[in-house]
């Protein structure tokens, strides 16, 4: 059984990049309201503080609890949003904090080569993207990786970068 969340809510945070949304989604005129939905670069609330999901309750929330939400959105929420402002701090940090911080995306590497495609860096894409595969052929166990990495070549194909390793 499921847990009923009638009544409660929780805090996804998000970073939209367009082109990495690009990457798994058709060209589309979003609104001028981008819901997390969009956002790859994304968490929640909860997970990047201590590690759970925190649900709260929408009636029935205490003082305390709200100065407590506040608080992490200062102190946690405002932090993961800084941490990925820019291209370049994606560049920088999104594989390192999926790997070795939190595991929130298992395409890291090919959300930084979608940005580096988009800025020309197109020798360090396919170097990502080369090594997104092999990291995949680690975990050959997984039924879903084999359809997972015929997409990323033709993906690879797609974007002109060639054949891959």
């Amino acid at each position: 059984m499921r847990p009923n969340y009638y009544g409660k809510f929780t805090i996804n945070l998000g970073v939209f990049v367009p082109e990495i949304h690009e990457r798994t989604n058709p060209p589309v005129g979003l609104s001028r309201v981008i819901s997390d939905a969009h956002c790859d670069i994304r968490t929640r609330l909860g997970k990047t503080s201590e590690g759970g999901d925190i649900w709260w309750s929408v009636l029935d929330s205490s003082e305390e609890e709200i100065e407590d939400i506040i608080a992490l959105l200062i102190h946690v929420g405002v932090a993961f949003l800084d941490r990925f402002r820019t291209r370049d701090l994606i560049v920088r940090d999104w594989i390192a904090f999926n790997d070795s911080e939190e595991s929130l995306s298992n395409v890291a590497r090919l959300d930084v080569a979608m940005v580096m495609l988009a800025r020309g860096e197109r020798d360090q894409a396919k170097r990502l993207f080369n090594d997104h595969l092999s990291r995949c052929a680690a975990e050959d166990s997984k039924p879903h990786l084999k359809h997972h990495a015929v997409y990323v070549r033709e993906l690879a194909d797609k974007l002109g970068l060639g054949a891959l390793d």
